[in-house]
């Protein structure tokens, strides 16, 4: 589906519902393995060490966790970049 190809409002109404869901999972499976507080290891293209997960707000994306990495700066990784050090 192309951004001006014509969508009913059920297909609209669907693809939102389907988009929520998808949210809803990512934000459980986030609460669930990450938590404030909890030492993680970074492996991105931008960074590559340890942090600390940092409070997850309502403004942080689903697929992302704020880490406060060891200089200070908090940065928003992606989920698939995090892994935790402690258990959850």
């Amino acid at each position: 589906m192309s951004i001006n190809e014509p969508v009913s409002i059920n297909e609209a109404m669907i693809e939102a519902a389907d988009y929520r869901l998808a949210t809803a999972r990512m934000l459980a499976f986030r609460s669930k393995m990450f938590t404030a507080g909890m030492k993680v290891s970074v492996d991105s293209r931008t960074y590559n060490g340890l942090g600390i997960v940092a409070r997850i707000g309502s403004d942080v994306p689903p697929d992302k966790v704020p880490v406060t990495l060891e200089n200070g700066n908090t940065w928003w990784y992606p989920i698939e970049d995090v892994t935790p050090e402690d258990k959850p």
